[in-house]
């Protein structure tokens, strides 16, 4: 976990607001460690935080370094209401994990989306910018479900699967659900019309093009459309049911 008390000692700390019912500021875990441990520097190199751990992982030559990320990797300030604890680690010091030679980070836990979607979708870019493997989570169903694949040469290679479950303490509304809907969909026979992005402008021309009757939908994109202006095809269209997961508490109602 390289966020949080972490994150606020290396070169790019991010702004230490958290949403913790009794801690405020990641900062104060720094101190919490300092009155344990004594000093602690602070824009510490990247390799600091790893201690004896990097001759360690040198001494046993593994043939790929895997962890589990249990933070966010952002700049987001959007945290997932009532959640408790939110990890972030700023996208400028991703080089620590680059110093320890991580190949791979399997990212599906219980702290991926701490800092809602806009935080995932950071998380995701700034780990493949620094040539890290992902597992795990993803912008789509597709992407969330594949393997991340690190190459050992000599015709070897290891495909790394991720996938966490509610009782880690992973919400039900962070799951990538489009699949179940979709498949229920396909299963009862039902007709389907796809997009390749979601614009509220054109949601109900498409509707009505189409006949829709049942939407899908995925993470926040229904919030666009609930924040769209009022519109007479707000009462008069065909749809009967909204299906999907992702849309956190709060959302206002359809009138």
């Amino acid at each position: 976990m390289t966020g949080r008390g972490i994150d606020q000692i290396l070169p790019y700390p991010s702004s230490p607001e958290i949403y913790e019912p009794y801690m405020t500021s990641a900062v104060q875990y720094v101190k919490i460690a300092e009155r344990s441990s004594g000093p602690i520097p602070r824009a510490v190199d990247y390799a600091y935080i790893w201690g004896d751990v990097l001759q360690a992982l040198e001494d046993a030559a593994p043939d790929a370094r895997i962890i589990n990320l249990e933070t966010a990797v952002t700049t987001s300030d959007d945290y997932w209401p009532g959640k408790g604890i939110n990890y972030r680690m700023h996208p400028a010091n991703t080089p620590c994990l680059t110093a320890a030679g991580i190949d791979c980070c399997v990212l599906a836990n219980n702290h991926v989306i701490d800092w809602g979607y806009q935080g995932l979708r950071e998380t995701l870019h700034s780990l493949q910018a620094a040539g890290i493997r992902i597992a795990g989570a993803g912008r789509d169903i597709a992407e969330a479900r594949a393997p991340a694949v690190i190459d050992l040469g000599g015709q070897c290679r290891v495909s790394v699967f991720s996938m966490g479950s509610t009782s880690s303490g992973i919400g039900r509304a962070w799951a990538a659900g489009m699949l179940v809907t979709v498949g229920g969909g396909l299963v009862g026979g039902a007709r389907l019309a796809l997009a390749t992005e979601f614009n509220p402008k054109a949601f109900w021309d498409d509707v009505h093009r189409y006949g829709a009757t049942v939407v899908f939908y995925a993470g926040e994109m229904l919030r666009e459309l609930l924040r769209s202006p009022p519109s007479s095809s707000d009462n008069q269209n065909s749809i009967r049911l909204f299906a999907g997961s992702g849309l956190r508490r709060g959302a206002e109602q359809f009138p």
